[in-house]
């Protein structure tokens, strides 16, 4: 069977399009509910959820629904929390306020003062924001499955077999490590001190040969690696990157260098990739500091994303020349949808590269008061 797959404006017109004929099965993570179950069928689950409450982590005094007696929880109408928040909306004493439906959950959190997540969304954020935290589940585990409508029976039969078979397995388990779990989080814990001997890190002397070559502050190649790996060479990511840089494989072959995960060559891996980046910004308009800004957003992201995002920097009023306070704000807009769709390498989870370059650029900057260039 030839496979189309229809891709539609909100999360709010998935069920609509499903109604209508427009497709066939949501193959997407809806929740199922009493409301829903009404007007449709679900496939058998393939994640077991909590919804959880969810506010800024400066929110000390918020532990449960319990706390939420006269203010506000945001959510979007069409989302299975509207739906659970509204059983308890009445007893409880809050009030719930509707967000536009092209916001994703991701979205949301941490702007407001509290919305509803599912634990797998939360527990990926949780990789990449410290401003918000938990305040607990809703009530029971909930169920994610995909959707058709009534009457379906052999495609559910088909879809329930496929799942109940992918289910737990390799591939899947790779998935959800992949996508919720084990995400190239950005390093919260600093590495501020240097040694009684004043080394910051045991590859110091490594790290100065290769920067050296490259025309690098090794403090800074020293800030990165920290970043990147916290000084363990055996560190693997999810997809595939190694070493104390977290050099991808394929990458490192393009280099010409093997081995990324022996201390040496990792290093030298890291430090030629910088390289490489930094001459895409060699450009008498750019500083040096911001040149090099620029070139570890790229080290994270890749340098399409701050291509667009200096291009919509320009578009914005913002100097497309400048990372703190002008690029750095452009980008963290290529996490919107809308807004994604117009630029030439799409969307990118933008608040990563935007937090990586700051913690890297503050540990830099106290390891310069620290330790000597030489």
């Amino acid at each position: 069977m030839r496979l189309e797959i229809v891709i539609p404006p909100s999360r709010e017109a998935l069920l609509e399009y499903l109604a209508t004929g427009k497709g066939d099965l949501i193959a997407a993570g809806m929740t199922r509910t009493p409301e829903r179950e009404k007007s449709f069928a679900f496939s058998a689950p393939y994640q077991f959820v909590s919804e959880l409450l969810i506010v800024p982590a400066k929110d000390t005094t918020t532990h449960g629904l319990s706390d939420l007696k006269g203010k506000t929880v945001s959510v979007r109408k069409s989302s299975s929390y509207y739906e659970t928040l509204s059983n308890f909306k009445d007893n409880l004493g809050f009030k719930i306020d509707l967000l536009p439906e092209d916001l994703e959950t991701e979205e949301i959190t941490g702007k407001i003062p509290a919305t509803v997540a599912d634990s797998n969304i939360v527990q990926l954020e949780l990789t990449y924001n410290n401003k918000i935290r938990s305040a607990g589940p809703l009530g029971d585990v909930v169920e994610i499955g995909w959707v058709m409508r009534k009457g379906q029976r052999d495609l559910k039969t088909a879809i329930d077999a496929f799942i109940t078979k992918l289910y737990k397995a390799t591939f899947y388990n790779l998935m959800v490590s992949k996508y919720f779990k084990d995400a190239k989080r950005t390093r919260t814990d600093q590495k501020l001190r240097a040694d009684k001997g004043g080394r910051l890190s045991p590859y110091d002397d490594l790290v100065k040969k290769h920067s050296r070559t490259y025309e690098f502050d090794w403090r800074l190649i020293t800030s990165q690696m920290y970043q990147e790996s916290g000084f363990d060479p055996k560190v693997k990511s999810w997809v595939g990157a190694k070493g104390l840089m977290q050099v991808m494989p394929r990458t490192a072959q393009e280099l010409k260098i093997d081995d990324v995960e022996n201390p040496d060559k990792g290093i030298l891996a890291g430090a030629k990739l910088m390289a490489r980046y930094s001459n895409y910004f060699n450009s008498a308009d750019i500083s040096a500091k911001d040149r090099i800004r620029f070139t570890l957003a790229s080290y994270n992201c890749g340098p399409g994303h701050v291509s667009d995002a200096r291009e919509l920097a320009k578009e914005m009023g913002l100097d497309p020349n400048k990372w703190f306070g002008n690029v750095e704000k452009s980008m963290l807009m290529l996490s919107k949808r809308d807004i994604a769709k117009k630029v030439r390498y799409g969307y990118c989870r933008c608040e990563e590269p935007v937090n990586y370059v700051s913690q890297i650029q503050n540990r830099y900057d106290h390891y310069v008061q620290i330790v000597p260039m030489h």
